[in-house]
Parts: structure tokens; C-alpha cells; sequence
């Protein structure tokens, strides 16, 4: 439950520390705990449901029936970025996961 933190992390070139503790109670987060952790890190976090999983770089919402709840990976440039630090193109880990892209948090890098 903590691939938002992951996602953070990774995303925004910061410790998995530090993005824990701008987690702060939400290990387990969902969007707008993780925007609201990035705003604390001050890396703010656009959010978008347009996107193109061929080009575009952020944190990838992700629907399955494999996961109970929704899953957050990192999506660059036509690649994801489980967390369990697996990588995947995109259409074979959204095959193989039988799942659906809801929305991206995207960091235009302006502090």
C-alpha cells in the first residue's frame, strides 16, 4: 500500500524518507494526498484524466480487478514503473493487467 509513496519518490527525485514523511498519516494515499504531499515537498503536481501514455511523464492512475483499490505507477515516456520495481511499455503492463489509465499527476518542473 505504499506505491503512492514510491511513485513520489521516484517521480520527484526525492528520498522515499522524504516522501513518507510529506505522506505524512497517508501511506496508502490516493490523488489528491499525494498532490497535497508534493505540494509540501514543493514539487507541486498537476493533475490531468488527458494523457498520453506514449509521451507524456508523471504518476499513472491505474484501475484493475487485479488490486482492491486503484494502483499509482510511474509512466515515462511510453514506459511504466511498478513499484515492486518492475518495467513494463505500456501496453503489455496494460494487457497484462487487464487495466485502465484514470488520471496523471504531471511535474512541469517550476518550484
Amino acid at each position: 500500500m505504499d506505491c503512492g509513496v514510491a511513485c513520489l519518490a521516484m517521480l520527484l527525485s526525492v528520498s522515499y524518507e522524504d516522501a513518507l514523511l510529506a505522506m505524512g498519516r497517508y501511506t496508502g494515499a490516493y490523488i489528491r494526498e499525494v498532490k497535497a504531499a508534493a505540494k509540501r515537498l514543493k514539487k507541486p503536481l498537476r493533475f490531468t484524466r488527458k494523457f498520453d501514455l506514449e509521451n507524456d511523464t508523471g504518476i499513472l492512475a491505474v484501475k484493475s480487478e487485479k488490486w482492491r483499490t486503484d494502483h499509482l505507477v510511474v509512466l515515462k515516456d511510453g514506459l511504466i514503473v511498478d513499484t515492486d520495481g518492475s518495467i513494463w511499455d505500456h501496453d503489455v503492463f496494460m494487457s497484462a493487467n487487464v487495466a485502465t489509465g484514470l488520471s496523471l499527476l504531471v511535474y512541469d518542473g517550476k518550484d
